[in-house]
């Protein structure tokens, strides 16, 4: 962090029921003190105005479940029938505060990022940047080495993990990942799917499509297959694609604005998603979200 002002106490937040554990400055213990979902911190080094320090802070506990996610905010966990896990983290309305710690205000952002995971190594991490590395700690996990090199809102940092197996013959899977980006915020996309020496008559599809709406938005894809089958079939994608500008002129030339224009075509880019699900109930409550956003 830069120091823009001589202060020896900093507050950094984090919700219930995670706490702070440990706070380091320079390898020694510093004090802190938490009032709900603030901590103070109090810092033995002199703050001068336009240093650049380091604070190295622990936290531990049980995150918040997301009840209605994303409005609601925590960690999603999702099992598919295999029982592979699925998992996934949103502060839409709580903040990022709700599962780690950093100074929770939408205005203020870092100038990059270091996003490093560990997780069992049968799943796969898809946080924010590029990914720079993958490394093997143990025969068990994996860390996931993601990286921002341009500012970003600490409630924009995601992690992401996923893995689709095909184990039995004659199965098939359909993976769509779609995101509309803007106003400089990162996606990311990392998805596998593997296909056993048994699972013979695949037909397994993955596609990731990404719709950017400014020129300092990015949408970083990778998707995998890692097959083991000779008799499959398997296929996957990547597309990034900006708002059509012809599409636009044609609907003013209808009499429809530019705003609304955008917001069909919007519409019209996640409509695939949308009309996929089955469920009458869980289908309105999906679009209805949608629209708020395209709002």
């Amino acid at each position: 962090y830069k120091v823009l002002e001589e202060n020896q106490v900093m507050q950094i937040d984090l919700q219930e029921p995670l706490k702070i554990t440990q706070v380091l400055e320079e390898g020694e213990k510093l004090k802190f003190k938490r009032e709900g979902n603030a901590f103070f911190i109090y810092l033995k080094k002199r703050q001068i105005s336009g240093q650049v320090n380091e604070i190295k802070i622990s936290y531990g506990g049980n995150p918040k479940v997301a009840v209605r996610a994303p409005w609601d905010g925590g960690f999603s966990w999702d099992e598919d029938e295999r029982g592979n896990h699925f998992i996934a983290t949103s502060c839409q309305g709580l903040g990022a505060s709700v599962w780690w710690p950093n100074k929770d205000h939408m205005y203020d952002e870092v100038d990059s990022m270091l996003i490093s995971v560990n997780i069992p190594n049968y799943l796969v991490n898809v946080s924010n940047g590029r990914l720079r590395k993958i490394t093997y700690p143990d025969n068990k996990t994996a860390t996931y080495h993601w990286f921002v090199s341009n500012p970003i809102n600490n409630y924009g940092v995601n992690d992401n993990y996923s893995f689709i197996q095909h184990l039995k013959p004659s199965s098939s899977s359909r993976e769509i990942f779609k995101s509309i980006v803007e106003k400089g915020a990162i996606t990311n996309f990392q998805g596998k799917i593997y296909v056993d020496s048994i699972a013979q008559k695949t037909d397994g599809y993955q596609m990731s499509r990404s719709l950017l709406l400014d020129d300092i938005s990015k949408a970083n894809n990778k998707p995998e297959l890692e097959i083991y089958a000779d008799d499959v079939k398997c296929s996957h994608g990547s597309t990034v694609s900006k708002l059509d500008e012809d599409q636009i002129y044609y609907f003013k030339s209808r009499g429809i604005d530019s705003e609304m224009a955008k917001k069909i075509l919007k519409k019209a880019f996640i409509a695939e998603i949308i009309e996929s699900i089955k469920d009458d109930n869980l289908r309105d409550y999906s679009n209805n979200i949608i629209e708020s956003l395209l709002t």
